[in-house]
């Protein structure tokens, strides 16, 4: 004889919002950079894709949100630089993130969804970065990890400066998820 035992069903297309239980995860797509892409910076602190480095979801309903994590690998081509991350739908920044948000820009700073500065050459940082979006869409959307770096550095993914061929100098990759969440 079979049984069946539950303490509740989720819908196939997540929580509906005001259940008082959350959304639920509909689906996660995943892009992930196994090869070395290096940028360089310029002087006025824009960004600049890194190629690659980027993931596409279609979202099955036009009212569910996005969860987009990143874990990006970087090291720079010389000590003592500062940089910042940020992930983008298209090319486009994400809304609450952007210069013209407000709120977190402070005088000529480069805003960032994250930044460090780097105390030695040839050390890889990971760096996490998370963001959310309302695309209000049910089509294909592409999301991609933008960087930034000080003029005249050279910003690394997923390399090290350092070109020994030993098995303590690692190479890395770096990933990047989409979640869709139901609305």
């Amino acid at each position: 004889m079979s049984e069946l035992r539950t303490n509740r069903i989720i819908p196939r297309d997540g929580l509906v919002s005001g259940t008082n239980l959350g959304g639920g995860i509909i689906q996660v797509k995943m892009g992930v950079l196994t090869g070395a892409v290096e940028i360089q910076g310029n002087n006025a602190g824009g960004y600049l894709e890194i190629s690659g480095l980027n993931v596409t979801i279609t979202p099955t309903r036009s009212d569910s949100k996005i969860m987009i994590d990143a874990v990006v690998n970087v090291t720079a081509n010389e000590s003592n630089y500062h940089m910042g991350i940020e992930i983008r739908r298209g090319s486009t920044q994400l809304s609450g993130f952007a210069p013209t948000d407000g709120g977190f820009a402070v005088g000529n700073r480069t805003p960032s969804m994250s930044s460090f500065a780097n105390i030695s050459n040839a050390k890889m940082i990971s760096v996490p970065v998370m963001g959310f979006d309302a695309p209000a869409t049910t089509s294909a959307v592409t999301y991609k990890i933008y960087g930034s770096i000080e003029s005249n550095r050279y910003l690394q993914v997923n390399g090290s400066d350092d070109s020994s061929n030993i098995y303590s100098v690692y190479r890395a990759i770096s990933t990047i998820r989409a979640w869709e969440i139901s609305g």
